[in-house]
């Protein structure tokens, strides 16, 4: 999904989906703030790691 922001926003549970449809074994999801907005508030993401 692209946010009015112009930037790419995905669902942990669509992004697991898609490791899990291309054969990875695992995938683990954590969440973190990824960066400060102009106003030094966090913005909240998630950090993905997948194995084959």
């Amino acid at each position: 999904m692209l946010r009015h922001t112009k930037r790419y926003a995905h669902a942990p549970h669509a992004v697991e989906a898609l490791c899990r449809d291309a054969g990875f074994r695992t995938c683990t999801i954590e969440p973190l703030d990824l960066r400060l907005d102009r106003d030094g508030k966090p913005i909240a993401g998630f950090l993905v790691v997948a194995e084959k």
